[in-house]
């Protein structure tokens, strides 16, 4: 959605923001779970546009007759180190900038009782 805005007598540029999610799940196996996530933003802001793609892979295996789950994590796969956002009204615009974490892989057991 592009937004018109006047701030002070001076009219801003257009700008745009979309936000495209896609999730995959996949049962290969009875106990094993593979998990894709991504999230792909499109951002036209007054200083810049640009692209950003966040992904994360996640593989959990489940030890049934334990009650054990394996889990491995692989968060922002792409290392994608900032996200840039806008919002608009027609009395104001705000463009904000985030720090991301790193590209970073987990392991994780969880037990059940």
């Amino acid at each position: 959605m592009g937004f018109l805005n006047q701030v002070n007598g001076r009219t801003n540029s257009p700008t745009s923001q979309q936000q495209h999610q896609f999730n995959l799940s996949l049962y290969p196996a009875r106990n094993l779970h593979v998990g894709f996530k991504n999230e792909y933003y499109v951002n036209k802001l007054v200083s810049k546009s640009n692209h950003t793609l966040f992904s994360d892979l996640i593989i959990r295996y489940t030890w049934q007759k334990r009650k054990i789950d394996f889990e491995t994590a692989w968060n922002n796969i792409w290392n994608t180190s900032q996200l840039s956002l806008v919002s608009t009204s027609a009395f104001s615009y705000l463009e904000s900038s985030y720090q991301l974490r790193p590209m970073q892989v987990l392991q994780r057991v969880r037990f059940s009782f």
